[in-house]
């Protein structure tokens, strides 16, 4: 079951949103549920997405959890049912985490989507409503084609949360 992290620290402006920042959100592994067997630690992330790839992408943290979850609901839940629009849950390591922030700050969205939906812990919490996990072989097929499109050079399109934070949040 995915557990959130505390925020550590206030930094005004910094919300850290990649929990990549250790004096906000604690060093990958400071807490136990973060320490796998046999590997790296790990942390949880969510997000939303569509067919246009990530759109918001998140360290499960309490305060991020709590600013954000709501808007994402409501964004899945009365949009276009064409676009797919889901909420995910995923577990990464930090070098995980740190390329995904890579790509989206690359503004490749669909890229960005199609690594994180090849991690085996990567799981659609909240679908549009109406919607099954079969459609989830129709959203493939248009991510491929999207994918296709993104790397012919289109850079893909705006990602609606990178207007509200820059692109430096953790260092």
């Amino acid at each position: 079951m995915p557990t959130s992290i505390p925020r550590l620290k206030d930094e005004g402006e910094n919300r850290d949103i990649y929990g990549l920042d250790p004096q906000i959100s604690g060093p990958f592994g400071l807490y136990s549920f973060e320490n796998v067997d046999d590997g790296e630690p790990v942390r949880w992330y969510f997000g939303s997405a569509d067919t246009k790839g990530v759109e918001g992408f998140f360290v499960a943290r309490d305060d991020l959890i709590e600013s954000n979850m709501a808007g994402m609901q409501l964004r899945v839940m009365y949009t276009n049912s064409k676009r797919y629009p889901r909420i995910f849950i995923v577990q990464l390591t930090e070098k995980e985490a740190r390329h995904t922030k890579a790509l989206l700050e690359a503004s490749q969205y669909i890229r960005a989507l199609k690594y994180l939906t090849d991690n085996p812990t990567y799981e659609v919490v909240v679908r549009h409503k109406g919607s099954s996990a079969k459609e989830d072989r129709i959203l493939n097929v248009i991510l491929e084609e999207n994918y296709l499109d993104e790397i012919a050079g289109d850079g893909g399109v705006l990602n609606h949360y990178s207007i509200f934070y820059d692109s430096d949040v953790d260092g």
